[in-house]
């Protein structure tokens, strides 16, 4: 605590980046793929990593386990069925096969067949004999000790001896992004994922199926506008890299009236689909899909639900207490944070903040709402999350001053993001960049020691620290400021 009996000159500023307190390779090792339902559950469960970045990375000790069981941690595995190279340090581009310590060998022979051994390392649970990872649903963490952390979430099995895979090795772990393995052999240890930049494929009806918020359910006009408040509205959005072909897919409300797409409506890549009341709700946007016996109830328990041609479930809207968010005396929509967060999830929408707005209405207004806009809630940070957080200030670098010495920063935004933070002086000259063009994620975080790009310490006052998030996959950009203060005692 800072000595209130003492005089105490203080100024605060609030910084994001990365300054070593992490060791800046350690976020380049993901989880790639997950054997929860083995053939033989004693000894074949195994959790694959993978190397994505540009220098080997030690993983010895790291924490890897199952919410069932969270003291886990990975060591050296040297049983009669070693694979591999020795050691615990995953190489540039390479694997590290987690495996039980009982290990019975039994992907040794496709591991001969396919894998090179120079790029596969093999570790064991050091802890316990086995994984312990449950068929249907399960969470499975990796925790480096050192402030990063990456957790995969399975809901269903995927069936005997079929492995869990990540599609893009270098992408969120949303549920979007993993899938079944698809290989003869039930899983790919050691080598490229079947699954490996697979996009959505067309049914025989011509349709497409897709994975669980491959397109989501992005703005609700429930309220109408401000001409009319029958004047309803729906936004669609495509989170995926292929055009999405809608035949058979349905849009079903609470009431259980039903829209259904024909061949001819299609969403682009990363693109936008407007619905509208005959064509009417949004005056200067022309709508993808007309609607007129489709209603948004404001009144009762809502629901949206989104499937595709097969009748999977891709993405919903849901509750007992009415909408989440949007506002009837603006006229202002639902708009949701992050498209690819849970529909149900009220953190994940938020009401149009009134100033980033696209389209009129049918009596000339500006529309409370962005269709076929980027929402003017978005975020690239995981919902729930803070994009920006400051802790640990005021702080002062001065040795003759009370602790903390530093101030830790804390940041979330999505694995396919770039970032950069900066701090700068009351006169907007950069004193310091903590971050110049590095992978974003979550639950990631930079101790600033005060000091400049020259290694001296600042002067006492208030600093800003900017924070900019560039996603690699959208081209959105997020951009956030906070402020906090150098002190020292005297």
């Amino acid at each position: 605590m800072w000595n209130k009996r003492k005089k105490i000159n203080l100024s605060f500023l609030f910084l994001f980046g990365f300054c070593g307190i992490m060791f800046a390779a350690n976020n380049d090792i993901v989880i790639n793929e997950v054997m929860a339902n083995a053939a033989n559950e004693d000894t074949g469960e195994f959790i694959e990593l993978y190397n994505t970045g540009t220098s080997g990375v030690d993983v010895n000790g790291w924490l890897l386990h199952s919410t069932a069981d969270t003291n886990d941690y990975l060591g050296d595995y040297t049983g009669a069925n070693d694979w591999g190279a020795a050691g615990t340090t995953i190489p540039i581009g390479g694997y590290a096969i987690c495996v039980d310590s009982e290990y019975a060998g039994e992907y040794n022979t496709y591991l001969n067949a396919n894998a090179d051994p120079a790029k596969v390392i093999m570790v064991m649970n050091a802890q316990d004999t086995t994984w312990g990872l449950t068929n249907a649903a399960q969470s499975v963490i990796l925790d480096d000790n050192a402030g990063y952390i990456s957790t995969f979430t399975w809901t269903s099995d995927t069936g005997d001896g079929i492995s869990w895979e990540k599609i893009v090795s270098t992408g969120t772990n949303d549920a979007t992004n993993w899938s079944a393995c698809t290989d003869a052999n039930g899983c790919t240890p050691g080598i490229l994922n079947s699954v490996a930049g697979a996009a959505p494929g067309p049914t025989p009806g011509g349709g497409t199926t897709a994975k669980l918020l491959d397109v989501v359910i992005n703005e609700v006009a429930w309220m109408g506008t401000a001409a009319n408040s029958d004047h309803e509205w729906m936004e669609l959005f495509n989170n995926t890299t292929a055009e999405i072909t809608l035949t058979d897919w349905t849009l079903t409300n609470e009431d259980n009236e039903n829209i259904t797409f024909t061949s001819s409506h299609k969403i682009p890549t990363k693109g936008y689909f407007l619905l509208e009341v005959n064509d009417s709700a949004v005056d200067d946007i022309t709508a993808d899909f007309d609607y007129s016996s489709f209603n948004l109830d404001d009144t009762k328990n809502t629901a949206l639900t989104l499937k595709d041609s097969a009748g999977t479930t891709i993405d919903s809207v849901s509750n007992t207490s009415g909408w989440f968010a949007g506002n009837t005396k603006t006229d202002s929509t639902m708009e949701r944070v992050n498209t690819k967060g849970s529909g149900t999830s009220s953190s994940n929408w938020g009401t149009n903040d009134g100033e980033t707005r696209n389209g009129t209405d049918a009596d000339g207004n500006n529309i409370n709402g962005t269709p076929k806009a980027q929402n003017s809630t978005y975020s690239i940070a995981e919902p729930g999350t803070d994009f920006l957080k400051i802790t640990q200030s005021p702080f002062s670098p001065y040795d003759d001053s009370p602790e903390p010495r530093k101030a830790k920063i804390t940041y979330n935004t999505s694995a396919t993001s770039k970032i950069t933070m900066k701090i700068y002086n009351v006169k907007g000259n950069v004193v310091k960049t903590l971050i110049q063009q590095q992978d974003g994620g979550t639950n990631k975080y930079e101790m600033w020691d005060g000091k400049d790009d020259d290694g001296n310490i600042v002067p006492v006052g208030v600093y800003v620290v900017h924070l900019e998030a560039t996603d690699r996959v959208t081209g959105s950009v997020e951009k956030k400021s906070k402020t906090i203060v150098v002190g020292r005692e005297f």
